[in-house]
């Protein structure tokens, strides 16, 4: 199975997520978050039933590795020159250096 954006890349709140979210997926997903504890766990289970949250660290090198493994063992791979890093917002670096 292929996953697909549903729309463009952004920052949502954890409503607005589960609201772009809800009837859309079609097998239990798995959610990382550094602080899970601030997920409404019943409004998940209602929205994304079977849906598990995976406590992380705030450096999510960690679960980040263990996505990209999961692929790995399925087949879904890239080749090193097609990878490309992915960013939703600037980096607080460039944020500072372009507001001076």
């Amino acid at each position: 199975m292929r996953l697909a954006l549903a729309s463009d890349e952004s920052v949502l709140s954890v409503d607005e997520f589960l609201e772009l979210a809800k009837g859309k997926a079609f097998q239990p997903l798995d959610l990382v978050s550094p602080t899970p504890d601030v997920l409404p766990a019943t409004r998940l289970t209602e929205v994304l039933p079977g849906a598990r949250i995976l406590q992380v660290s705030a450096a999510l090198a960690p679960a980040i590795g263990r996505l990209g493994f999961e692929r790995a063992k399925r087949g879904d791979l890239i080749d090193s020159i097609r990878l490309d890093a992915n960013y939703v917002r600037r980096s607080d670096a460039e944020s500072a250096w372009k507001d001076r």
